[in-house]
């Protein structure tokens, strides 16, 4: 199978994703470090996209607290210039529920098959090396905004890394920028909300809590 330029297509990302989780049939779960190894090269952009998946599934309110650790933990490598991943040992022994993940990646397929359709190769000086950690320093912001325990903003994010991810996969430079605007809403959107909630509780409050 070939795309519309004659070029061979590979599996698809969940495709990639759904056989990564299924390796090992028979257990009900995958530990992270499984799924890093099994998805291979490119690992600041497979390993981001993993992480976003697992960031949002629905988990309960402040959630993100922890799950948003390996976001920060892959970001920061990269801005700091890291040619591959490295995931700790306490983050790759975690466990995730094959069947959860599994529906999480179906429920993304329309996103992945969308992305997939529009991406190429181009904006080949977004992935050298020096532009590289700029990109991994905006990225590494957006996935600390994620840590603010707001409700639904978070998604924002989310969303934004993965599309970020797959920018990042596919060396598409166009898709990478789409999420890192998509990133910039994010982290005005939470600004916004915590000014209007700042600003709601001076009104409340006007002389402090008198603590």
């Amino acid at each position: 199978m070939s795309d519309k330029a004659g070029r061979p297509k590979g599996p698809s990302m969940s495709r990639l994703l759904l056989a990564a989780v299924f390796e090992r049939q028979g257990a009900s779960e995958v530990s992270i470090a499984a799924l890093v190894d099994k998805l291979g090269d490119r690992s600041f952009g497979w390993t981001l996209l993993l992480f976003a998946i697992i960031n949002v599934l629905p988990w309960p309110p402040g959630a993100t607290l922890i799950t948003g650790i390996p976001l920060v933990l892959i970001t920061g490598q990269m801005a700091f210039g890291n040619h591959a991943v490295w995931v700790p040992d306490f983050i790759g022994r975690r466990m995730v529920s094959r069947a959860t993940f599994s529906r999480a990646i179906l429920r993304l397929r329309p996103l992945f098959k969308l992305l997939e359709a529009t991406t190429r190769r181009r904006g080949a000086w977004l992935f050298r090396p020096d532009t590289e950690r700029l990109v991994g320093m905006a990225l590494l912001i957006i996935a600390i905004v994620q840590f603010i325990p707001i409700p639904l903003s978070g998604w924002f994010p989310g969303f934004s890394l993965l599309i970020s991810s797959v920018g990042l996969i596919k060396r598409d430079g166009r898709t990478l920028g789409f999420g890192l605007v998509l990133g910039v809403f994010s982290i005005l959107l939470t600004a916004a909300v915590i000014a209007f909630a700042a600003a709601g509780f001076d009104r409340m409050f006007p002389h402090g809590l008198g603590l």
